[in-house]
């Protein structure tokens, strides 16, 4: 056969090799950043205390658009403007 064909049937064999490593290696990624994220959603209703239940309907209200949140009163101190004394 002719060497060219065999370096490049090498080189493409070599090339397919490295794209699988690589597809295993973005795989692992994917996991571990799934695995980091579902830990962080967990510290939050930690943080917030809330149940399983409770985080899985805030979480779902959120991706739906139908979470409200209520408006923040003002720091303790502060007056409206035009309300000042």
């Amino acid at each position: 056969m002719n060497p060219k064909i065999d370096k490049l049937a090498r080189d493409i064999e070599k090339t397919e090799k490295k794209i699988a490593d690589l597809q295993k290696k973005l795989e692992l990624f994917k996991e571990e950043k799934t695995r980091l994220e579902n830990e962080d959603y967990g510290d939050i209703g930690r943080d917030f205390h809330l149940t399983p239940k409770e985080l899985a309907e805030f979480l779902k209200a959120h991706r739906a658009g139908t979470l409200t949140v209520p408006e923040a009163a003002p720091p303790a101190g502060e007056q409206e403007a035009g309300h000042e004394e």
